[in-house]
């Protein structure tokens, strides 16, 4: 389900709860019966809708809020298919209701075009870069192609980068998992940059190699973190 259906279903839901609620008000107010099991039946649909109601806004419109302003470009390495985990990961951000876009690496001009045009219409808010192998070293030229359009990276996850440049100034945070011992490495940053980086050897973990790290969960899973964590984070 889009953000936008899944917007639209809740103000459904909630109107007619507070539909429901105001009958059941008003039914309480306006009973003579004098019967006190209806009156206690009422006040305690009331109390239940009241509840619901209140349960769903705290725990529905946070993730929609953000979800609405913010998506995530992904950019796979050599064909495709040496970059198992970046659709993987990109399923599990649909599925917490961030927006995702996946391309190849040689197409990341395109994808830094659509990235500048969404973001100065209005159409998202927030941008966040994950990319692996050379589609790692991509989103470097994706963030730098946006640095020149005066827009901002919320957050940047580069996957063991080949042959990538420096990171621009206008990323806010970068986090880099590469292998020493492999093809990939480290990122340094430019003059200009002021935000966080950090990078993280994996090559003393177990299994973990250029195309298996792409799949790890917990890696996923602080990705994902920092993505929310940054979608507050305007890109102009």
């Amino acid at each position: 389900m889009t953000a936008v259906a899944a917007l639209r279903q809740f103000a459904s839901e909630c109107a007619r709860s507070h539909s429901h609620y105001l009958t059941a008000k008003r039914d309480c107010k306006y009973d003579r019966t004098g019967d006190p099991a209806r009156r206690s039946n009422v006040k305690l649909s009331v109390f239940r809708l009241t509840a619901a109601l209140t349960l769903s806004a705290a725990l529905c419109l946070p993730n929609l809020a953000n979800a609405a302003g913010q998506k995530v470009f992904l950019i796979r390495g050599f064909m495709n298919v040496f970059s198992p985990g970046i659709d993987q990961l990109a399923s599990e951000l649909e599925q917490r209701g961030i927006r995702t876009e996946v391309s190849n690496h040689l197409s990341w001009s395109s994808t830094a075009a659509e990235a500048i045009e969404e973001c100065k219409s209005g159409k998202i808010s927030s941008i966040a870069l994950v990319g692996h192998s050379l589609g790692a070293a991509a989103v470097v030229d994706v963030a730098k192609r946006l640095r020149e359009a005066g827009l901002r990276v919320g957050f940047m996850a580069t996957l063991d980068p080949v042959a990538a440049g420096q990171a621009s100034g206008n990323v806010r945070r970068l986090e880099n998992y590469y292998l020493s011992n492999g093809i990939g490495s480290s990122i340094h940053t430019d003059a200009s940059f002021r935000g966080q980086v950090q990078n993280v050897d994996l090559s003393r973990r177990p299994g973990a190699d250029h195309v298996v790290m792409t799949t790890l969960p917990d890696i996923h899973k602080h990705i994902i973190a920092q993505i929310a964590a940054s979608s507050g984070i305007s890109c102009r």
